[in-house]
């Protein structure tokens, strides 16, 4: 698997160990575009059951292929994108701390990630939660949901060794 899935994977599943996220976002309610999601694994049809709704999307990257004599740099960005489907802000604000909390262990959980897998070495040396923007969603631009909703960026810097770029 190729670092930048390896680390989605592990970006939802420290979300996912969170014991809180149960009570917070439905499993269904959790949109994923990795290699379990349906081909469109966004919902049209929106219902009530259907929100809080928590997504984790690319936003973009930036390298650095020759930060080093051997080594190159990427720093990844995602985006958490949540829509809470309701006017009370006790909801977005709740999803936002539990973000918050399962990103502190960030340096336990991706710096164990290795590429090339099984290879010893670690590639993830940063990850940084990034400004957020909250509001009122747009319901002609968000599927007619209605509420609050945040946009929550992520940056991973991660390094690799150029002659393994090259392999």
């Amino acid at each position: 698997m190729n670092p930048f899935l390896l680390v989605y994977d592990a970006l939802w599943d420290m979300v996912a160990s969170r014991a809180d996220l149960d009570a917070l976002v439905k499993l269904g309610n959790r949109i994923r575009f990795d290699k379990d999601a349906p081909a469109t694994p966004m919902k049209t049809a929106i219902a009530a059951g259907d929100m809080p709704e928590l997504v984790l999307a690319g936003a973009g990257m930036s390298c650095n292929l020759h930060v080093a004599s051997n080594a190159c740099q990427v720093r990844k960005r995602y985006q958490w994108l949540c829509s809470t489907g309701e006017m009370r802000i006790e909801k977005l604000q709740s999803v936002q701390w539990m973000l918050a909390c399962a990103t502190i262990d960030w340096q336990t959980i991706l710096t164990r990630l290795q590429w090339p897998e099984d290879s010893g070495r670690g590639f993830v040396k940063r990850t940084s939660l990034l400004d957020a923007s909250e509001g009122f969603s747009d319901p002609q631009r968000n599927r007619g949901i209605v509420g609050w909703s945040f946009v929550w960026g992520c940056e991973v810097e991660m390094w690799f060794a150029t002659a393994d770029m090259r392999a």
